[in-house]
């Protein structure tokens, strides 16, 4: 036995009409169903028209809280709150008023449909299931947004190394502290707001596993400006090197000004490229490097240009100021500057059999 329906008799066709398919509603109104099958399959079309027409309905509403929630976005004290932050769909805006403590590393949030990991200072997960909280207010990443406090602290090294290896451009507003060697991705961008309030210093006891280790790699893309890199005179120790901003063998078109060295009982800017096959391209500006064992040196350097680099000797670290050998070609010194106590000054030196040059200084000086 059956019950003949007409949707007609239940709904209003009007009310109904942004929700349900004409052809739907009109097969629906023809008439009593011939068939015990004929009536269930009607039966199961109605169910099936008024489940999308609730999906549609939810998701409307969803919208519409969304933007009824962000006309007075919620606020969240610190970063780790955000797991405990519930959300009622994709596109709400929060505050986040710090990161940790200190009123710093806050900033504005959205939400987002699926999951992510958790970084520690750009994305993550909120209470509800199947969304996440994503930064959305800047244009660089900074230590701060990771939990790095007002001032230089041994703690700076987490979130400092977690800024500097985002793929997004990094600003650094002061000093910061690192205990261990720092390489970020191609492309990276690194700001300082100037040589005298931003840089980063190694810790005494940073970790030099092998004989020698870095503090910043310089990598292929990149452009690091207005900021230092201090070694502290870091040895591991004892007799280990620490180098300042190494340039590795495969690195092409970096770009690195405004970014001086100090303190290293290694290289400060130094490009170690193959002897055999030079690949290093890149240029320098208005670097300078300062009680390094060698302030700049080229090995395996396919082209590279110095432009207004200084260089300052001190007695019992530094061996040479300038310093192109190992197969270098194309190394071009324009308006540079070297004084103070080295071994010399500029050293070119041809290495196991490999020819160096041409090496070309162009209105540059050496003052003993």
């Amino acid at each position: 036995m059956w019950v003949d329906v007409n949707i007609s008799d239940l709904f209003d066709e009007d009310m109904l009409g942004d929700f349900v398919s004409t052809d739907q509603i009109s097969g629906f109104v023809t008439g009593p169903a011939s068939s015990e099958n004929d009536q269930l399959a009607m039966f199961d079309g109605v169910t099936g028209e008024l489940l999308k027409a609730g999906q549609t309905i939810t998701q409307y509403l969803d919208a519409f809280l969304v933007t009824l929630y962000n006309f007075f976005p919620r606020k969240i004290s610190v970063w780790a709150d955000i797991a405990t932050t519930p959300v009622v769909g994709a596109g709400q805006i929060f505050t986040l008023a710090q990161h940790t403590s200190g009123g710093i590393g806050g900033g504005k949030l959205m939400s987002f449909a699926g999951s992510v990991v958790d970084d520690g200072g750009t994305q993550k997960n909120s209470a509800t299931s199947g969304f996440y909280l994503k930064r959305i207010d800047f244009e660089n990443i900074t230590p701060e947004h990771f939990g790095a406090g007002p001032s230089l602290d041994i703690s700076d090294d987490g979130p400092t190394r977690k800024a500097l290896i985002h793929p997004l451009p990094c600003r650094l507003s002061r000093h910061y502290h690192l205990s261990s060697v720092v390489s970020p991705p191609d492309g990276k961008v690194i700001h300082g707001i100037n040589k005298q309030s931003t840089g980063l210093i190694a810790t005494s006891n940073f970790s030099i596993p092998g004989a020698a280790s870095s503090v910043l790699e310089v990598v292929s893309n990149c452009n690091y400006s207005n900021f230092t890199v201090d070694a502290n005179n870091a040895n591991g120790g004892g007799s280990k090197r620490l180098n300042c901003c190494p340039v590795g063998p495969n690195v092409k078109n970096f770009h690195v000004s405004d970014v001086d060295v100090y303190n290293s009982t290694g290289y400060g800017h130094v490009t170690f490229g193959s002897e055999s096959d030079p690949q290093v391209t890149g240029y320098y500006e208005n670097c300078h490097g300062y009680n390094c064992q060698v302030p700049f040196e080229q090995i395996g350097a396919l082209d590279v240009t110095l432009v207004k680099c200084t260089a300052e000797g001190v007695a019992g670290r530094t061996l040479e100021l300038f310093h192109p050998y190992g197969g270098s070609k194309n190394v071009t010194y324009i308006s540079c500057r070297a004084w103070g106590e080295s071994g010399a000054g500029i050293n070119i030196l041809t290495t196991n059999g490999h020819p160096v040059g041409p090496i070309r200084f162009i209105d540059s000086s050496m003052i003993s």
